[in-house]
């Protein structure tokens, strides 16, 4: 009899360990979910690094090429002593023309698609920094001839060693006391394809600007209608409705989300969502459009460009391509509802990409508390 007490003791006493493990598994996992919440306090205090916080990291993420991206919370960048590599992922119509504009204001060099004999070409037979009218001489645009958005460019880029230590320098044939290696950006909307190109030693440090989904969308239907001189221009546009578009397979379908996971075809799961979340999360420095002032100055601070002195022409062009003339806005876009049948119609295409922009905004918050600290200790540029 007391032995068959003990066997019903110690049942019980298992099956009350077992509801406790997973009380707390579940607890752990709802607490997660409102990992924005988790991670605004935990870094909070200062007693805890960023390597130890409770937010568990998939193994994906630290499988190559994600593994090639540097935590966005290994901070303060030092790009001259990490050898990292700023990476500046162009989703197009979302303020990405006006960006690599803003780059030149800063006097950064940055990778380019190249096409003009007269200057340099992407299909040269060595990589060199080019130089290209803007401004005044003293401004000037200098751009690497490497196209990143581009599987050839890609490969080219690789075979070519772009991101070799001692591979770029601030003068052409570079052998004297006076060469000096060149910082740059790489420019790319092929996110997944271009980290391909960097290596253990020279990481990239990924920076994005988020535009809402439909808004995007809408933005590069009223634009690729006239854009001609675009590589990928479609004629077959220029005839459609705002609706007829919407409904049609050249639509934007999650193509944030898509290019995140390297899934441009097929069904999207629920854990596609949650694995391109913990890129932005872990990976990724978040600007927004409707902030672009926010942006330029989260962007120098970030990499410790705001040490930088910036001269009348710098400031000047700076506030022209921030918010005053900003490039690639096409002025012939019509207007369609927020609600309306097409709004909603690219909605329903885009879900997974809302959610991202939703928890991207964030993030937004939550970078600025963190890697920020709501005091920017910059200049004000634009005023």
């Amino acid at each position: 009899m007391e032995s068959r007490n003990l066997v019903l003791f110690f049942a019980a006493l298992s099956l009350c360990i077992i509801f406790i493990a997973q009380s707390y598994k579940l607890l752990s996992s709802i607490q997660n979910e409102n990992s924005i919440t988790n991670l605004n306090s935990h870094y909070f205090n200062q007693e805890n690094s960023v390597d130890d916080f409770s937010v568990v990291v998939t193994d994906k993420i630290k499988m190559y090429p994600y593994s090639l991206l540097r935590n966005v919370y290994d901070y303060p960048v030092k790009l001259n002593i990490d050898r990292d590599i700023p990476l500046f992922w162009h989703v197009h119509k979302s303020g990405g023309s006006s960006m690599k504009h803003i780059f030149t204001c800063l006097k950064k060099v940055q990778t380019r698609r190249m096409n003009d004999p007269n200057i340099c070409t992407d299909k040269e037979p060595n990589l060199r920094v080019c130089h290209l009218p803007f401004g005044t001489e003293n401004l000037g645009s200098r751009v690497i001839n490497a196209d990143i958005s581009s599987i050839d460019g890609v490969q080219r880029a690789m075979e070519l060693d772009l991101t070799t230590d001692g591979k770029i320098y601030n003068l052409p044939n570079c052998t004297s006391a006076n060469c000096v290696e060149e910082e740059f950006i790489v420019d790319t909307s092929r996110i997944y394809d271009a980290l391909k190109i960097f290596t253990p030693k020279r990481r990239a440090r990924l920076f994005m600007l988020w535009r809402h989904p439909v808004e995007r969308a809408l933005s590069k239907y009223f634009y690729i209608k006239v854009a001609t001189w675009e590589r990928n221009y479609k004629p077959q546009v220029a005839n459609m409705s705002p609706i007829e578009y919407a409904q049609s397979n050249l639509c934007y379908n999650n193509w944030i989300t898509r290019r995140l996971v390297n899934k441009m075809e097929g069904d999207l799961t629920s854990e596609d969502l949650e694995f391109a979340k913990e890129i932005l999360k872990h990976k990724t420095l978040i600007l927004l459009l409707e902030d672009m002032k926010g942006a330029v100055e989260r962007l120098r601070y970030f990499f410790r460009w705001n040490i930088e002195p910036l001269n009348d022409e710098q400031q000047h062009c700076l506030k022209q391509f921030t918010y005053e003339k900003p490039i690639n806005v096409n002025a012939q876009k019509g207007e369609v509802k927020i609600g309306g049948k097409e709004w909603e119609v690219i909605k329903l295409k885009n879900l997974m990409d809302l959610a991202l922009m939703d928890y991207a905004r964030e993030l937004y918050k939550v970078q600025g508390q963190i890697i920020f600290q709501d005091n920017l200790a910059i200049n004000d540029v634009l005023k």
